[in-house]
């Protein structure tokens, strides 16, 4: 397994360079400085293994421990998500975080400074929002 994980690191980086452009469709990532294409843009499909990390992401984006973007438009899904700036969309997985959100967090813990829309989780935190602290169901509109 090892092997295999090292092979991947490498033809990643060995690729990365051929494939620079602004945006792509989908996007590949080992961790995040390993991913091919080098793009800061995914206007569709961006997968990671373990992590992975996209300024703009407008589709499904994902991976199986962090996934980070500042904008998320579309499904980003992963053990723990972290949006910089706004989630336009569904946001899911053990622990959601995030600066704004119009759309739905689904998770164990959910936080968000600005929110219009709900959160479901055992934890959520709207910081602006009418209660800001609740269990269960949370909202703002």
């Amino acid at each position: 397994m090892k092997k295999l994980v090292m092979l991947a690191a490498v033809m990643l980086i060995a690729v990365a360079g051929v494939f620079a452009m602004d945006s792509s469709v989908i996007k590949l990532s080992l961790i995040n400085p390993l991913y091919i294409p080098m793009t800061d843009k995914v206007t569709g499909l961006d997968i990671g293994v373990i992590s992975a990390k996209t300024p703009t992401m407008w589709g499904l984006g994902g991976s199986m421990i962090v996934y980070e973007s500042d904008e998320s438009i579309g499904l980003s899904g992963s053990l723990v998500n972290f949006s910089n700036k706004k989630v336009t969309g569904v946001q899911y997985g053990f622990y959601n975080s995030a600066e704004e959100v119009t759309g739905l967090q689904l998770g164990w813990i959910n936080i968000c400074n600005k929110m219009h829309g709900i959160q479901l989780g055992l934890i959520n935190n709207i910081k602006t929002g009418p209660l800001p602290w609740f269990v269960f169901i949370n909202a703002a509109f």
